[in-house]
Formats: structure tokens, sequence, C-alpha cells
């Protein structure tokens, strides 16, 4: 598994949904596949479960009151894991447990760590330290852990096999009752190295928790729009990120095609009369003479100028 996602905080369950679309968005790897997202709710009847094994965040259907939990946790990776797939991330009223790699790999006792560890948070006999000393006396296994209590410490570790890669990120931010941790590996984006890639997106769920302002935004192309050809290329969001207008130079975009890169890489985005950044994700669209046809997916990044 290549990310593990943790969030506590009034809209938690969208923020984790959040930061998993952005996961797919900015990264390369053995992503937008399998997925698991949990959350908790006391309003929303307890325990909440969704699973794909394919298209990632697009692939979940998503139970009634998950964006307003206030807990939730998603991991997720690559097609076709073994079932049942909620083994990745235990649950319940007590908090989640979610992680990368293989959270669920066997101790020496023959116990699933994850769940091992979600038993000692569940009886509150977890803390830091001791979440530190579980991994480590594992030395071989090939995991790495979140543990999102409903209350107190939110708590982040790999076990040394896991520690010594190259390829990992991990972030965790506290503040009073919320939360967000972040850990990956395997994941590759442009220009930025897997700590950075973490640290984006953790600003990404602190920002849908109400924080400040991510480096990244989200905008998405409505269901239809038409593009104006122009020498000078250009993106215009609504505020509140929806893309009103398209200028660009391609003549392509005036013939009808099935497929076009409607939102193109690099194109400057323009809000509220401002260039505030540039497109780092890409969207396909149909286009019949000067109008595209958005498909589901929809959603685009774009980073913010410095």
């Amino acid at each position: 598994m290549t990310t593990g996602i943790a969030i506590r905080g009034p809209g938690a369950g969208a923020a984790a949904l959040r930061v998993l679309q952005a996961i797919e968005m900015l990264g390369v790897g053995e992503i937008g596949g399998f997925a698991v997202f949990r959350a908790w709710s006391q309003e929303g009847g307890g325990l909440l479960s969704s699973v794909t094994q394919r298209g990632g965040s697009q692939g979940l259907t998503l139970p009634e009151g998950w964006e307003s939990a206030p807990l939730a946790a998603v991991i997720s990776s690559g097609p076709d894991r073994p079932l049942p797939l909620e083994q990745f991330l235990p649950g319940g009223p007590e908090g989640l447990v979610t992680g990368h790699r293989l959270p669920s790999g066997l101790t020496r006792a023959g116990v699933a760590l994850n769940t091992h560890v979600f038993d000692l948070m569940r009886r509150g006999q977890i803390d830091q330290p001791g979440l530190e000393a579980a991994l480590a006396a594992e030395p071989g296994l090939d995991a790495g852990l979140i543990v999102l209590p409903r209350r107190g410490p939110v708590l982040l570790a790999n076990a040394p096999r896991v520690a010594a890669r190259c390829d990992c990120g991990s972030f965790l931010w506290q503040s009073g009752e919320q939360a967000v941790a972040v850990v990956l590996n395997s994941i590759a984006a442009p220009a930025l190295t897997a700590p950075a890639l973490a640290e984006a997106l953790g600003a990404i769920g602190i920002e849908a928790l109400g924080g400040p302002q991510a480096g990244y935004g989200f905008g998405a192309l409505p269901d239809r729009l038409c593009v104006t050809l122009a020498a000078e290329e250009r993106i215009d969001l609504d505020a509140a990120g929806m893309v009103t207008a398209i200028r660009s130079a391609n003549p392509a975009f005036q013939r009808g095609r099935p497929g076009i890169t409607a939102i193109y890489c690099g194109t400057p985005v323009w809000q509220g009369g401002r260039c505030l950044g540039r497109a780092v994700s890409e969207v396909w669209a149909d286009v019949d003479a000067g109008w595209l046809t958005a498909p589901a997916a929809r959603q685009f990044l774009w980073q913010r100028s410095l």
C-alpha cells in the first residue's frame, strides 16, 4: 500500500477524500487502484465504510454522512488486493488505524500488526513510544502505521524495514483536537521529493479543515464549456474553483474529436482578475466545434505562485 491518510476534525471525511484526490492528481506510481475509506460518525450511525479494488477515489461509493464525519482515514494503492479490503484499515468507536506498505502483516505472534495496535488503542494502552517500540520489535515487517484515536495524540511510526527506504514521506500536524497525518512511499511527483509531497498533501488536508491556504488549489471543468482561440493560454476560475473560461492557441479545439487535453499542464490559472498560478494536472474532454464536454473525472490541481 502506497499511502495512508488520517484526519480528525469537523469535516474530516471530506478532507480525507480531498487529500486522496490530490495524491492521484499530483503523483504517479501505485495509486488510483484499491482504496479503503472509513470514518466514524456518532450522528451518522457509527463506522462508515467504502472500498474499491479499482479507480481509487473515483471507485468509492461513499455512505451517507461521510463528508461531515469528524474522524476519517484512507489507505490506497494499486488495484486488486486481498479480500476483505477492510483488513487494511481496522476501526471502531475508539478510532481508526491506517498506514502504508503492508500494515496488516503478521507479527511473530501471528497477529495482524494493525489489528494488534488497534486493540492496544481500544484499551488505551498505546502512545508514541509504545507504537515505536511495537514496530521496533518487528524489524522484518514491511509496515508503517498511523493511529487515529477519537481523542488524544495521533501517532505515526514506521517499522525499521520501512524507515530504511529512500522513497518514504510522512506528515503529522495536530492543533487542539484537529489532526492531519499522511504516510506514503513509491509515489513520484514532478519536482517534489517524497517528504515534500507528503508535506504538500498535509497542507491540503489542513486547508480542508478550515486552516490556511495550501500551495495547491483545486479546479473543475463544468459539464459544458466553450473554448476561445487566443494567442495567450489561460484558464479562468470562479471563487468556487469552477472553470469559467479557457483560452487556447490549439486549433484542435475548433474541430470535433473524441478526446483533447482540455486542461493543459503549465497553463496559467486566473482567479478574481489575477494570475495566481499554473495547472499541474490535466483533464481530457471531448470537443465539438469549440465546445468541451467534460467527463466525470474533471478535477485538476493548480500550483499557487510563491
